[in-house]
């Protein structure tokens, strides 16, 4: 049966799609929070300030394919990277990731929804999502997109 002929069939599938996917609202909420946080991180007078951080959405919520939690209370994943212009000579993956995680905790509001992660740093929102801020660097052999990522289990970049 072709469901291009079958209106039913689209139908049902794309209001499948729509209860899998995350509500428009909760997407605008979670796109307001981590375009105020990569503000935080880069503001005038940031030490981050020099690197030029730029944070923006990786996996699922860039790609416009988050799936709704399995779990009725669960919590949308949005990870995002903060890319920092600096080399990978001029620091080690726990500086970079405590430079971060510092400046994060500055922020009073920011400090109270942080919590450490073995390669990221979580903020957590009541309203049903969990934001993954992952420090990295470009990785000049693999540029325009590779990047160099912390992990508390490894010591070289």
């Amino acid at each position: 049966m072709n469901v291009y002929l079958n209106p039913n069939i689209s139908t049902i599938l794309e209001s499948v799609a729509e209860e899998l996917d995350i509500p428009p609202a909760l997407h605008e909420e979670a796109v307001l929070h981590y375009s105020d946080v990569g503000d935080w991180l880069g503001a005038s007078g940031s030490p981050l300030e020099p690197y030029t951080p730029e944070i923006y959405p990786q996996g699922s919520f860039r790609l416009g394919t988050v799936v709704r939690p399995v779990k009725e209370n669960g919590e949308f994943d949005i990870d995002l990277v903060c890319r920092v212009s600096k080399q990978k000579e001029q620091t080690t993956q726990d500086e970079l990731k405590q430079l971060i995680g510092d400046r994060l905790k500055s922020r009073e509001d920011l400090s109270k929804r942080l919590e450490e992660s073995r390669r990221c740093w979580r903020l957590e929102y009541p309203t049903h999502f969990h934001m993954d801020v992952l420090p990295c660097l470009p990785n000049p052999p693999r540029l325009p997109n590779g990047l160099l990522l912390t992990d508390k289990d490894l010591r070289h970049w």
